[in-house]
């Protein structure tokens, strides 16, 4: 134990102490403190139609866009998508 230097205890002292948690507490407690931040370094996700470019908040919103005709809000050139199921 007198080989070991002061940093070295301290790093072996703050495993013992992480150690203890689980990856789902410590995951939780960090984006806790992200969302007390203000969490301004995340950007909100957003899905844009492949066909005209505009973004939108839900993967629905983005194919509705694609696959609809302009006359539904889309953007579909007529016979320029064919919707399979």
């Amino acid at each position: 134990m007198d080989d070991l230097s002061t940093r070295e205890l301290q790093i072996l002292e703050r495993r013992e102490v992480l150690s203890d948690f689980s990856t789902r507490d410590l995951v939780d407690e960090l984006s806790a403190r992200l969302e007390r931040r203000g969490n301004n370094n995340s950007k909100k996700k957003t899905y844009g139609c492949p066909y005209c470019g505009k973004q939108y908040d839900t993967f629905d919103k983005a194919k509705a866009c694609a696959t609809q005709p302009a006359i539904l809000g889309g953007c579909k050139v007529a016979g320029a998508v064919e919707q399979t199921q």
